[in-house]
């Protein structure tokens, strides 16, 4: 029997407990130590599984699970796993405050709340999941087990609306258990000596390959979000290959990353499978691009433990392999045949690395740069709303691996499907006809000469995996990783696009722990700011975000801005829970706060021009010479204040009050005042060419 079918079972097993134990036992599970001989499943299900006729292994399985790991569903609310998290050396006991409404999953419930606010209706869960059931089954009714991966995705898209907010056990919610029983049952099914393998495989260089270094600064929003999005595919890819070889079921999935478990004694067929992809992304990407994985083995009782030692392993593991990204061995240090690729053709502008052969929105390109344009005009336009992988040969378009292809869902589906997935719902500023704005549009729709952008993660996130639960948990296991990722990864795909719709901002990517974004200048400051607002309201003020913002001209080229914005966060990173802007690395809410107290002084002010920033800028450059050089002539910043001030048509008691707030922030927060400062004179660049900035 394959893991897909077993995994099936487990998670519908796992529903009919939860159902039980509320005292709403659906239809579908009248018996729910067996669920699949009630109704309602696909005809291809009972014939599969009536054919392999294993059930007791199945249920033997199912028993080494419970025993490991029991599966305890209660009814009092799920506590967020975000909330327990801490770096501290002697953690205080966790003081449970918040909570998960026991509702089905939506963007307004994916946030905790208060004590006395998290009833929930369990009926309605009980509802709309039977539905949802019903609609999967039907969709499914044929098809044999081919349709039996396309028919797990659908199933964990389901447990996610439904079970997401429903405790499990231990801060981990059902539709999370849910997955990682599943993918403990698949492994232990007919495997006596109980010995399984816990994989982690992630992509290498994907930001150099989203922002490669020759692209032109020509519209790069056409072909920018296809790129993105194309890294989540090849990363499906690359996880659909290894299961296709060793039976694996995944367990995290996020921004390039993914855990799986398989039985033990896979290694050979490991090595094997990423060989190929290795060969592959070596061929095509000239290895810019590469791929890692890194495994244990061992037996169920150690996975089901205490994870965090094993995670820290594994995580070596894949650091090690990403060492030796490719065996030169094997491998010329130099690409002979490259050049052999041109004959007559000029340069793709958008990589500038393989020749110009295809017309692409009326620009030659290369084949793979129009593939990221079509790939991104799809995402654009919303006339598709799942990408459907299926088997396919090396020659048949958008192949990966040369065994697996991926099209769209508006035209005819292909044969042999595998699986499917929703289209990325990254959010990007488009035209009334859904077409991308180019970065010049952009910057005349926000009615600016420039844009800014945004680049954030979360601070310490390798330590909160690795030990930032080990305190509050009796053990953090691998099912409080998986919440754990599916928590932060949510925040990322699905609220912050939800929280950038309407606003001026192409987000690039986000998932995982990270995100890039583009947009007008106040969108993006604004963003930043509801970015660490949204991240401590939504993990109970478990874990907190560092950003860089920059501000260029729309011409710039990609790369140059994404290097930048880099730049700048790591500044930013180094004091944590920061915002980093031009010279100024401060809090968020420092940052908030003096820029509307500041913006109300000039405005108090009347019309202020250029040239009066730039002198406030002077003095406060004469006060930095004479802090960090002793230049005396540094001295008179205050006097240079006090004369500039009046000469201005202010009262006595307007001049008093400029001159308090502006002589305390250049004297207490010059980094502070000088950003700010910037800002306005940004502002007054848009005025002259009419745009709407200002206040």
């Amino acid at each position: 029997m394959s893991a897909t079918l077993i995994s099936i079972a487990a998670m519908l097993n796992c529903a009919a407990k939860v159902f039980k134990a509320h005292g709403s036992v659906a239809e579908f599970f009248k018996d729910a130590a067996v669920p699949f001989n009630s109704g309602g499943f696909p005809a291809w299900f009972k014939r599969e599984w009536d054919a392999v006729g294993l059930s007791e292994k199945f249920l033997e399985a199912l028993d080494k699970v419970d025993k490991l790991y029991p599966f305890n569903p209660v009814k009092t609310p799920l506590v967020p796993i975000t909330s327990l998290i801490s770096l501290e050396k002697t953690p205080a006991a966790p003081k449970v405050e918040s909570f998960y409404k026991t509702l089905p999953f939506s963007a307004d419930t994916a946030f905790p709340v208060g004590k006395g606010d998290y009833k929930g209706d369990f009926a309605l869960i009980s509802k709309k999941f039977n539905e949802g059931l019903a609609q999967l089954s039907k969709k499914f009714k044929e098809g044999g087990e081919n349709s039996a991966q396309r028919y797990l995705s659908g199933l964990d898209a389901l447990f996610l609306l439904s079970f997401a907010n429903v405790s499990a056990v231990d801060a981990v919610s059902v539709h999370i258990y849910s997955k990682v029983y599943a993918a403990f049952a698949a492994g232990l099914y007919d495997n006596p000596e109980n010995r399984l393998t816990i994989i982690k495989g992630e992509f290498n260089g994907i930001q150099k390959f989203i922002f490669n270094e020759e692209q032109t600064s020509k519209n790069p929003s056409k072909i920018l979000r296809g790129k993105s999005f194309y890294t989540t595919l090849l990363s499906e890819a690359a996880r659909l290959a290894l299961s296709r070889q060793v039976q694996t079921t995944p367990i995290i999935n996020a921004a390039g990353l993914f855990v799986i478990l398989a039985k033990g004694g896979c290694s050979e067929k490991l090595k094997e499978v990423k060989s190929t992809i290795q060969n592959w992304l070596y061929e095509r990407y000239y290895a810019t691009v590469s791929f890692s994985i890194g495994w244990l083995e061992g037996v169920a009782e150690d996975m089901a433990g205490d994870f965090t030692k094993i995670w820290r392993k594994l995580s070596d593991r894949l650091e090690a392999d990403k060492a030796s990204k490719f065996d030169l061995n094997q491998r010329a240090a130099v690409f002979s045949n490259y050049l052999d690729n041109f004959r007559g053709d000029k340069l793709c502008p958008y990589c500038g690395r393989e020749p110009a052969t295809v017309d692409g929105a009326g620009d030659a390109m290369c084949p793979a740069c129009a593939e990221y344009a079509e790939l991104g005009k799809t995402l654009a336009t919303g006339g598709a709303k799942t990408i459907t992988f299926y088997e396919s040969s090396e020659k048949a378009e958008n192949n990966f691996f040369g065994q697996i292809s991926y099209k769209d869902s508006s035209g005819q589906p292909p044969d042999k499907i595998i699986m499917e997935i929703d289209i990325d719902s990254a959010y990007i500023k488009t035209d009334d006809n859904h077409k991308p704005l180019t970065f010049d549009e952009l910057a005349r729709e926000s009615g600016s000469t420039h844009l800014a952008a945004l680049k954030a993660d979360i601070d310490n996130l390798g330590k909160i995996f690795a030990l930032g639960l080990r305190d509050n948990l009796k053990k953090a296991s691998l099912f409080h990783i998986a919440e754990l990722s599916f928590r932060l990864n949510i925040f990322f795909t699905y609220i912050l696009q939800k929280s950038a719709k309407g606003k001026n901002i192409y987000m690039v990517f986000a998932g995982g722990d990270d995100l890039f974004a583009i947009g007008s200048r106040d969108d993006i400051l604004e963003f930043s700011l509801l970015v660490s607002e949204k991240l401590s309201e939504y993990t109970a003020g478990g874990a907190t975000i560092s950003s860089g913002i920059t501000l260029f001209n729309p011409h710039t080229p990609v790369w140059f801005i994404a290097k930048q914005t880099e730049d700048i966060l790591f500044r930013a990173k180094e004091q944590k829970n920061t915002l980093a802007i031009f010279e100024a690395v401060l809090g968020y809410n420092e940052f908030k706060e003096e820029r509307e107290a500041l913006n109300a002084q000039f405005k108090s002010m009347n019309a202020l021009s250029s040239s009066f920033y730039y002198k406030l800028l002077n003095i406060a450059e004469r006060r930095n010479r004479y802090e960090q050089r002793g230049e005396a002539e540094g001295l008179l910043w205050d006097a240079h204040l006090r004369y500039t001030l009046a000469r201005m048509k202010l009262s006595e008691n307007e001049r008093d009050n400029a001159l308090k707030v502006l002589s305390r922030l250049i004297d207490e927060k010059t980094g502070l005042f000088n950003a700010l400062i910037s800002l306005k004179i940004y502002e007054e660049r848009s005025k002259r060419v009419g745009g709407k900035d200002g206040d």
